[in-house]
C-alpha cells in the first residue's frame, strides 16, 4: 500500500496536471473517443508526468547506498593510484644536491567489472477499474500512486536481489588461487555461537580484519593494490541469522550498551566501529529438488517469471522447489569489503503508456529499466565462512 507521503505528493501533481490543462469533470468537454474521462485523465498524467512520477517511487530503494545518482557511469571504469613511497633520506646527505626534476611515475590502476541489468515490469488497468474506484482527482492521486508503488515495488525487489548477485559475481571470476586468500573460517560455526565468548570471538576476528585495512595492505584484493582503508569507508556486509545471533548473545550477557533491536545493524555497527548492513544472503543462490539436484526457471511466452522451475534449462515441466542454497564453494556469513565496492548506475528508467480498445479499453502502463552494476576489484574484500 502506497505511504500517505507518496499520495500527498502525487496528489499534488494531479491537481496541478488540472490546473495547467484547465480539465473539467464534463464528459462533453471530452472528445467522443474519450468517453471515459478518467482513462484519458489517467494515461495523459502518465505521458506528460511519467519522469516525475518515476523519481518520487524511486525514494524507497533498499540499496540506495549503493547508487551514485546522475553520474550515469561517471566511474564505469574504476581509477586508482598506489600510495606514494618516501624519498630515500640519505639522497639528502650533507653536500649532496637532491635531483629538483627527478620523475616518480604513479601506480595507476583501472579495472572493469560490468554487469549489466535489463528488465521491464508491465501492469494493466482496465478502464472500469478506473470509473468505479474514482470520483474526484485526490482518488485519481490515490490511484496512481497505488499503481507507482506496484511498479517500484517490483523494480526494487528485483533490483535489490540483482545488487547482491556483484558479490557472487565478483567470487565467481576469482582464480582459485585467490578465493582460498580472500576467503576467511575463523568464525564459531553456528553450532558453537551460544555463548558470549563465541560472539566475542567472532567480533573479534571481524576487528583484526577492519584493523588491517587501516594500513596499507595489498593481499586483500584481485588487483595486488595496496591502499588503505579507514573505518568509516568500510562496510560489514552481515546474513541476518549471525548478525542476530552476536546481538542476542551480547545483548543477553550485558556486554553491549545502548542497543535496540529494531535496529540490528546499528547494535554491530556501534559496537565494531564501522557501518554494517544486513542482508539475507550474497547471491548465488540456487534452487533445488529433493534430490539436491539444481532446478532452472520457467518463462511465459512474453519471458514473464512464473515462479516455476524445471529439472532443465529450457525446460517446461514444473519440479517442486526443495530448498535455496548457496553454489558450491559460497556460503558466506559476512563480507567485510570497502564503500565502493559495489556500484549501480542508472542508464534507463522509463514509463510509458498505451492504450487498447479490446474488452471495453484498458491501459498497459510499463517500467523499463536498465542498471550498470560494478565491483571493483581493487577493494579489500574478506569473504568470512
Amino acid at each position: 500500500m502506497a505511504d500517505r507521503s507518496f499520495v500527498d505528493n502525487l496528489n499534488k501533481m494531479v491537481q496541478d496536471y488540472f490546473t495547467n490543462y484547465k480539465l473539467s469533470y464534463d464528459s462533453a468537454t471530452f472528445p467522443d473517443s474519450y468517453n471515459d474521462k478518467y482513462s484519458y485523465i489517467y494515461s495523459s498524467i502518465l505521458k506528460t508526468k511519467g519522469p516525475d512520477l518515476i523519481k518520487l517511487s524511486n525514494l524507497s530503494n533498499h540499496l540506495s547506498e549503493w547508487d551514485r545518482m546522475g553520474t550515469f557511469g561517471g566511474f564505469i571504469r574504476s581509477i586508482s593510484i598506489g600510495p606514494v613511497s618516501p624519498m630515500d633520506p640519505p639522497s639528502f646527505a650533507n653536500g649532496s644536491s637532491p635531483d629538483n626534476g627527478i620523475i616518480r611515475k604513479a601506480d595507476v590502476h583501472t579495472t572493469y567489472h560490468p554487469f549489466k541489468v535489463r528488465a521491464e515490469f508491465v501492469l494493466t488497468q482496465f478502464a472500469n477499474q478506473l470509473k468505479e474506484v474514482m470520483q474526484n482527482p485526490e482518488e485519481l492521486a490515490v490511484f496512481l500512486a497505488e499503481v507507482m508503488t506496484s511498479l517500484s515495488d517490483g523494480a526494487n525487489d528485483t533490483l535489490y536481489r540483482i545488487y547482491k548477485e556483484v558479490f557472487y559475481k565478483y567470487w565467481t571470476e576469482l582464480p582459485t588461487a585467490m578465493q582460498t586468500q580472500l576467503s576467511n573460517d575463523e568464525l564459531p560455526a553456528v553450532a558453537d555461537l551460544t555463548t558470549k565468548d563465541a560472539a566475542i570471538e567472532a567480533v573479534n576476528v571481524i576487528r583484526n580484519y577492519k584493523t588491517n585495512y587501516m594500513f596499507g595492505r595489498d593481499e586483500y584484493n584481485s588487483q595486488g593494490f595496496r591502499h588503505s582503508v579507514t573505518p568509516e569507508r568500510q562496510r560489514l556486509y552481515i546474513t541476518a541469522d549471525l548478525a542476530n545471533i552476536l546481538t542476542d548473545l551480547l545483548v543477553l550477557d550485558h556486554f553491549m550498551t545502548e542497543v535496540t533491536y529494531s535496529n540490528v545493524a546499528l547494535n554491530l555497527s556501534n559496537f565494531l566501529g564501522l557501518p554494517v548492513r544486513v542482508l539475507d544472503d550474497f547471491g548465488g543462490r540456487i534452487p533445488y529438488d529433493d534430490a539436491n539436484a539444481r532446478l532452472y526457471p520457467i518463462y511465459d511466452a512474453d519471458g514473464a517469471i512464473t515462479g516455476t522451475y524445471a529439472a532443465t534449462a529450457g525446460g517446461t515441466t514444473s519440479v517442486p522447489v526443495d530448498h535455496w542454497g548457496p553454489a558450491a564453494n559460497y556460503n558466506f556469513r559476512a563480507i567485510l569489503t570497502e564503500d565502493d565496492f559495489g556500484n549501480v548506475f542508472p542508464v534507463n528508467d522509463s514509463i510509458r503508456s498505451a492504450d487498447f480498445i479490446r474488452g471495453g479499453g484498458y491501459t498497459n502502463t510499463s517500467r523499463y529499466v536498465e542498471r550498470i552494476l560494478v565491483a571493483k576489484p581493487n577493494c579489500n574484500t574478506i569473504f568470512f565462512q
